[in-house]
């Protein structure tokens, strides 16, 4: 993951995890922008730590990695909270555009 992010402009690593609670404990030391989870880790899941993070005071985005394009994977990532979700296969081609789109909201027009 961090391949397709280090050299990207905008886009600054804040922290890694390699498990759900290792990514909320490196989340609260960070307080992040966005937050990259893998749907499975081990621990706790990547649901469950969507779900705790967003239900935090001023909450950061959230984008889960699925397995595969499975539409229950999608179902379950937005009622997590998540802002948005993307097939691991897929990382290469689509992770900067869906962030830069999470984010557009943000940016001044013009």
């Amino acid at each position: 993951m961090q391949r397709f992010l280090a050299n990207a402009p905008r886009i600054e690593i804040a922290g890694c995890a390699v498990s759900g609670a290792e990514a909320l404990v490196s989340m609260a030391q960070c307080a992040p922008d966005l937050v990259i989870l893998d749907l499975v880790m081990p621990g706790v899941n990547g649901l469950e730590v969507t779900r705790r993070i967003k239900a935090m005071r001023d909450a950061p985005r959230v984008l889960i990695l699925t397995p595969d394009e499975h539409f229950l994977y999608h179902v379950a990532a937005r009622r997590a909270g998540a802002d948005g979700f993307l097939t691991k296969s897929k990382i290469g081609e689509q992770i900067l555009p869906l962030i830069y789109r999470l984010f557009a909201r943000d940016s001044p027009p013009g």
